[in-house]
């Protein structure tokens, strides 16, 4: 599969697989991507491959040998200032609506404010082997060894701040290494028994993880001049170098030991029952060495930690065409980021999340039609410290939504599919560790309340083997900071294609953002001075064979 399109954006993919013995077989994937970017100076490559063998000394065990290894470089493009709308050459009110009167400037829409010399660039290696031995036709045990390393740098000016003083981009420096290796296995053992009248089957599986990290900081969100390194021009910013910064270095390590017990019971042709257990104990200590090579107490940790999840789900075939189903969840997220809400990490404790969802899944009309509808309800309960001397609060982040999915074929040429998702999302009490800021009662950053999907196409075209078919996506408006004083407006994006087939060949014909809507798909939290833009219209041209 290869493709070239505008921005000089170009892929190539290249699979080969076959049976190398009677009893092994080999798959090898190699992917290259690379672009201008839409943007000035934000040109961006990846280099991945993925490898494996299968070999089967018996016919009742398979071993699976795989590595897949990733060099890529990312766009540099860290997003578009806002700008008094007073002062814009040519002001857009269609992206954002800000509490001070700031817009995007059309005269800045493809200007990026990076240093030169930037890089945000990653090289990755994940090496694993698997085995499956199918003990008999009730039982079956899978193991798995692996090893991740990844090594990361980012060297950027990230921050672009409009000075109505002096006219010009105040700009930052921030840099980033780092090195990540994890080694782990897993080992579970799987089996089915039962009667006739009430069928089981049972998963009994220990996981153990090491995961060992190391960043290296070049930025200091405390200095008074953090944000103000230097300045450039808005209109015709002039790149210049990265500069010397000083560096201090974390280090943290995470011992994980889990146990996870899985029991399925199929009481009768229409009652599937499911529940799931997991414990695990985490020992994880992190080390915060600060910028004079001091230890930062409060920010350093060595503790054990030991916790639960659970879930139970129930399925009810309600005809062959139609099954309900619910579960209810209760779990935890990764301490890394529970440690951001605690002035104090001697007070850390983890938070706690309860999810449930009833859904309908059916396929009608002889298999003509798919419909999918959830109804959810999510629930974090944490604590969070602003500083020294307060209390631990008590933190809540809630979420409740519907999602409905629906396709249809009418006819083997014609197919008509759609998407919904309607999301209430809002803050209890709450702190953002990225801001300072207290965002109690506030809506989340980036979650939009509703998005809709609509895509058809139609294949035989003039009854020659052409397909055509478009896309369109409508995402509603969305808040760009905690304090949702700066709302990025909806949009709606038009996709299409055109293509070719004939036997193993497929030769196709991509436009994106047909309409060159500009919009903000994205906004980060500590940098809601400036928006992340889509791109514009883009095409491209794609020729597949397989043989």
């Amino acid at each position: 599969l290869t493709s070239y399109g505008r921005f000089n954006s170009s892929s190539v993919d290249v699979g080969v697989s076959g049976s190398s013995t009677a009893n092994s077989a080999y798959r090898l994937d190699v992917n290259n991507n690379a672009s201008d970017g839409w943007v000035d100076r934000s040109d961006s490559n990846s280099f991945n491959t993925t490898a494996s063998y299968l070999f089967s000394p018996k016919s009742n065990v398979q071993l699976l040998a795989s590595a897949n290894y990733l060099k890529d470089s990312l766009p540099a493009y860290w997003g578009t200032p806002l700008i008094p709308a007073s002062q814009a050459l040519d002001p857009d009110t269609s992206v954002v609506s800000t509490a001070n009167d700031q817009v995007v400037d059309n005269a800045t829409r493809y200007n990026n404010y990076n240093v030169a010399d930037n890089a945000i660039d990653s090289t990755s290696l994940w090496t694993r082997l698997d085995m499956n031995w199918r003990v008999s036709t009730d039982t079956q045990i899978k193991a798995r060894v692996y090893q991740f390393q990844a090594d990361r740098l980012w060297q950027n000016a990230e921050s672009y701040n409009f000075s109505t003083d002096t006219n010009d981009i105040r700009r930052d420096r921030l840099l980033v290494t780092h090195e990540r290796h994890i080694r782990g296995f897993t080992f579970a053992l799987n089996s089915s028994f039962g009667s006739e009248n009430l069928k089981q089957s049972m998963s009994l599986k220990i996981e153990s993880n090491i995961n060992h990290f190391t960043r290296e900081i070049g930025f200091d969100l405390a200095a008074v001049d953090f944000y103000d390194i230097d300045a450039v021009s808005v209109i015709n910013p002039i790149a210049g170098s990265f500069g010397a910064v000083d560096k201090r270095q974390d280090k943290q390590t995470r011992i994980m030991d889990a146990i996870i017990y899985e029991h399925n019971w199929q009481i009768n042709d229409d009652w599937f029952v499911d529940v799931g257990l997991r414990s695990e104990q985490i020992a994880f200590d992190r080390l915060y060495i600060q910028f004079d090579d001091s230890i930062r107490q409060r920010k350093s940790l060595n503790t054990s930690i030991n916790q639960n999840s659970y879930r139970i789900g129930v399925l009810y075939r309600l005809t062959d065409q139609h099954n309900v189903y619910s579960h209810y969840t209760m779990k935890h997220d990764p301490i890394e980021e529970d440690l951001r809400f605690f002035y104090d990490v001697d007070n850390f404790e983890p938070s706690d999340i309860y999810q449930w969802e009833l859904g309908l899944k059916s396929v009608f009309n002889q298999k003509q039609s798919e419909l999918t509808l959830a109804l959810y309800d999510i629930e974090k309960q944490g604590q969070f410290q602003v500083s020294a001397g307060d209390a631990l609060s008590d933190s809540r982040h809630s979420s409740q939504g519907l999602e409905l999915a629906f396709k249809h074929d009418f006819s083997n040429q014609t197919r008509l599919g759609c998407s919904l998702a309607h999301t209430k999302a809002e803050y209890g009490a709450r702190y953002d560790a990225d801001t300072g800021e207290d965002v109690s009662g506030k809506k989340p950053v980036n979650v939009p309340a509703l998005m809709f999907s609509l895509w058809g196409s139609y294949s035989q075209l003039f009854s020659l083997p052409i397909e055509t078919g478009f896309g369109f996506n409508h995402v509603d408006k969305r808040y760009a900071d905690g304090q949702n004083m700066t709302e990025l407006k909806d949009y709606q994006l038009l996709n299409a294609f055109v293509a070719y087939e004939a036997q193993q060949y497929r030769l196709s014909f991509n436009v994106r953002n047909i309409t060159d809507e500009m919009y903000a798909p994205w906004s980060d939290v500590i940098y809601s001075n400036q928006l992340v833009l889509g791109a514009p219209r883009t095409y491209d041209l794609s020729f597949r064979a397989r043989f």
